[in-house]
């Protein structure tokens, strides 16, 4: 079976735009439907929006509650990739609500951008950062103070032992 060669893409805000996600030219041309905002004129040429970001993977998450959907909402927002309320499995309230919390506690601010896809004109804040960074800490301090008790006990019975 023959593969299908992929026309190369000679557009500059394509080019930056594939080298800032580092995704490959024929996973754009493939996905860029699936990309909010991004669009293929009749000359072949693609249209980006300012502030347009590719999508976050999910496949690691499962958004069944509102913390796991918070985390992943400001991960993808740190990562500087698109998440929207289908993504989260939510209603556009609820995801409005999510945002609105973080804004609230100045884990994210409004860019400059206007783009009004997802999240795309939000940016996270260096509170954002530290927190997303305790709460990635938390996660393994749990498994290691776990760890540590269960071989505290191990040793104290093996020293009855001897």
């Amino acid at each position: 079976m023959k593969s299908k060669k992929v026309k190369k893409i000679s557009q500059p805000q394509v080019e930056i735009f594939i080298r800032n996600y580092d995704i490959t030219e024929s996973t754009f041309q493939k996905r860029y439907k699936s990309i909010p905002g991004i669009t293929k004129n009749k000359n072949g040429m693609f249209v980006i929006p300012e502030g347009t970001r590719y999508p976050y993977n999910m496949r690691r998450l499962k958004p069944n509650t509102d913390s796991k959907r918070m985390y992943a909402l400001l991960d993808a927002i740190n990562r500087v990739n698109y998440i929207d309320e289908n993504m989260l499995h939510c209603e556009k309230s609820h995801f409005e609500s999510l945002l609105e919390e973080l804004l609230k506690y100045e884990l994210v601010k409004r860019n400059n951008t206007g783009n009004k896809y997802g999240c795309n004109c939000y940016d996270i804040t260096l509170i954002g950062i530290e927190h997303l960074q305790q709460a990635k800490l938390n996660n393994y301090e749990v498994v290691i103070v776990t760890g540590a008790r269960a071989l505290g006990a191990f040793a104290s019975e093996f020293a009855k032992i001897a």
